[in-house]
């Protein structure tokens, strides 16, 4: 039987189930990890009480918590610096506990990382914005293999040296939740 996640969002008081969560030793994993324990100076606690941004919690059957993300909205060029701004829908942050990468990997099981981003992108569409955007550190190769499977397009490096690589996916091209 597929091991599927369980969506909650994610409130102020739940934040405690993040104080071991980890998601791996990486610089941009030691950011994600900073922002959702709170750790760094802009943080999910903060994000939540401001309402930026919508965030969820992410869990497998057995109530082990996975991973989360965070859907908003913000007004950017694109898809080109170059193009006039308009407002997109943007992941500012996705996180996978590390004990859970690649995971689950048996025979018709569905990556978390895929169920995540998928839940993502569905609750992104329901803004009504045509385009869904986010920004990944080039080094991150797992992140962006899992975004280019779930139909992401983006430049292979980004446009200045040590930034992230913006990357997006035309919401319209996505069909509509059955």
């Amino acid at each position: 039987m597929p091991d599927l996640i369980v969506c909650e969002k994610l409130t102020k008081d739940k934040l405690r189930l993040f104080q071991k969560f980890h998601c791996g030793p990486d610089s941009w994993a030691t950011a994600v990890t900073g922002w959702i324990t709170g750790s760094s100076p802009e943080c999910a606690a903060k994000d939540i009480e401001n309402r930026r941004c919508k965030v969820y919690l992410y869990r497998n059957q057995a109530e082990n918590v996975i991973g989360f993300g965070a859907v908003g909205k913000t007004n950017g060029e694109w898809p080109n610096a170059s193009d006039p701004s308009i407002s997109v829908a943007i992941i500012p942050w996705l996180g996978l506990h590390s004990d859970f990468h690649g995971k689950p990997s048996g025979p018709g099981e569905t990556r978390y990382s895929d169920q995540i981003l998928a839940d993502l992108v569905y609750k992104a569409k329901a803004t009504g914005k045509k385009y869904l955007v986010l920004f990944v550190d080039p080094d991150n190769a797992a992140a962006i293999k899992v975004y280019k499977r779930n139909g992401f397009e983006g430049s292979d490096k980004p446009l200045l040296e040590g930034e992230h690589m913006g990357m997006s996916l035309n919401l319209e091209s996505v069909p509509d939740a059955s």
